[in-house]
């Protein structure tokens, strides 16, 4: 009888790990351009995921995102707005207090804030079914409103948050991996999408490793399709939510990644070309 593979608890977070899961599978030498089928990106199997060569360094301090994210001047100049953005600051005042705002005070956060009351309240409720539960929807608006209150008053801000749930395919020699996204960022100018979004309805330790490699599906599904649809190789961003936690999630790639996944380069990725997230 064949054994059955076991399941891994996490993601890959250096090539040693990556090679010993590979190696498990039975996928160390092989190529996702060899595959005959591939699954979405909600969908996608260990076996797959560990086909696109993608690392994770889960574990990334508050405190250190804005140096390992990249973020240069843009994170200090939104800070310095933000200080100044008095209804940002009322807003935080609510969370410190966990008070209901007057709309006067918060003004574009009460319409997030209700919101995010509703999913901790919901949150703190698992067993509430039918119109009182958790879902994903709930969460995605919570998200959506609470990222267009914070950017929409900015005056050099040029773009959009959105709910669209646009499909990203990544074409590979013989397959196809399609990623359904829970929104994204485009620029209104150039329409360039800028930044993509994955929400879960519950905490993140409650659907992993799955979600790592959904969201690893949907980045390189992103980075492969290319711009304006997709992100370009210096955006590889997406900002998620699940249940009450927010993440900020950002991809590091090489030319040479890009185009062997775009079966433009023939040469096999190499243990110092995989994708870093």
């Amino acid at each position: 009888m064949a054994r059955k593979k076991r399941k891994s608890k996490t993601v890959p977070e250096t090539w040693s790990e990556w090679a010993t899961a590979a190696r498990r599978h039975g996928v160390f030498r092989s190529s996702i351009h060899k595959r005959k089928k591939l699954d979405s990106g909600s969908k996608i199997t260990e076996e797959q995921y560990l086909l696109l060569k993608v690392l994770w360094d889960i574990e990334c301090p508050t405190m250190r995102a804005a140096q390992d994210l990249n973020l240069g001047d843009s994170f200090g100049q939104a800070r310095d707005w933000l200080a100044t953005f008095q209804p940002f600051q009322a807003y935080l005042d609510t969370i410190d207090d966990d008070k209901t705002p007057g709309s006067s005070e918060i003004g574009i956060f009460e319409i997030p804030r209700e919101q995010q009351r509703q999913v901790c309240e919901l949150l703190q409720s698992p067993g509430s079914k039918g119109l009182q539960s958790l879902n994903e929807e709930i969460v995605n608006s919570s998200l959506l409103s609470f990222l267009t209150a914070i950017c929409k008053k900015h005056p050099n801000f040029k773009a959009r948050w959105t709910p669209q749930r646009a499909s990203l395919t990544a074409e590979f020699r013989e397959a196809h991996m399609e990623c359904l996204l829970d929104g994204f960022l485009a620029s209104e100018v150039t329409l360039q999408t800028q930044v993509i979004i994955e929400v879960k309805a519950d905490r993140r330790d409650k659907h992993s490793p799955e979600v790592f490699m959904q969201e690893a599906a949907e980045l390189v599904a992103a980075l492969v399709t290319g711009p304006p649809k997709g992100l370009t190789k210096d955006r590889g961003l997406l900002i998620s939510q699940d249940g009450d936690e927010l993440y900020i999630t950002k991809a590091y790639t090489l030319d040479k990644y890009i185009a062997i996944m775009q079966d433009q380069e023939k040469n096999a990725i190499t243990k110092n070309d995989f994708l870093n997230i």
